[in-house]
């Protein structure tokens, strides 16, 4: 994702950027800068910007000015040292509402909410085909799923459990992004996750499987870790 900061204040900007670089790296494309209202509109409208981050109180105008000619989008994240504009924020149909001075964790999680919200996701449903029956079941219902040979096993939070005759990779193509590749054997849903270290990955219900060196990769990659 592209996007843009708009802060008047030079060490604002180096702040904001600083913090992103370190903990969002990963799901940020080019990061653009602007000073002023004129600055920021000219780089509105000629790049494609996902998350626009405006500070409220500039020399000359304010953030929601800029707000006003933002395409619907990009996300807008107002960034100020004041809380009481949140309600003006919100009328601006403002995506976060971030304090000075801002807290990495929670820049961090905006920017993951912005990326999820991005990314298209796929059908609710996953269609299965089980002793020649096609069942249509909910992905959030899905605890995790076990490669068997030329089969598969996928597991329920409620304790079923149905076998199909496609592989883990077909069926990853179904899901949607909270379907991590943790091993070569098994596709974990995130949603389920209560922690992990370098070997094991632990899950609801007492759960602990192995994670293989990429698994590791891909978890540290979903989370920013």
């Amino acid at each position: 994702m592209d996007i843009l900061i708009v802060d008047d204040e030079r060490h604002g900007v180096t702040a904001l950027k600083s913090i992103i670089q370190q903990y969002s790296l990963h799901l940020i494309g080019k990061i653009h800068t602007a000073s002023n209202i004129e600055d920021a509109s000219s780089i509105l409208s000629t790049n494609n910007i996902h998350i626009a981050f405006l500070d409220i109180q500039l020399s000359k105008g304010s953030g929601f000015d800029i707000a006003k000619n933002i395409p619907p989008t990009c996300k807008i994240v107002f960034v100020t040292a004041f809380a009481e504009h949140a309600l003006k924020a919100i009328k601006h149909q403002a995506f976060d509402y971030l304090l000075k001075p801002i807290d990495p964790k929670e820049l961090q999680h905006c920017i993951e909410k912005c990326a999820l919200q991005d990314v298209p996701q796929k059908e609710q449903f996953l269609t299965i085909k089980s002793k020649g029956i096609t069942i249509p079941v909910l992905q959030d219902s899905i605890l995790y799923l076990k490669a068997k040979g030329p089969y598969s096993e996928i597991y329920f939070l409620d304790g079923n459990v149905y076998t199909t005759s496609q592989t883990l990779k077909d069926i990853q193509e179904k899901l949607n992004a909270q379907f991590i590749r943790t091993h070569k054997s098994y596709l974990i849903n995130s949603k389920f996750i209560e922690g992990y270290n370098q070997k094991n990955i632990f899950l609801k219900n007492n759960l602990c499987f192995n994670i293989s060196r990429l698994g590791l990769q891909q978890l540290q990659q979903y989370y920013g870790s």
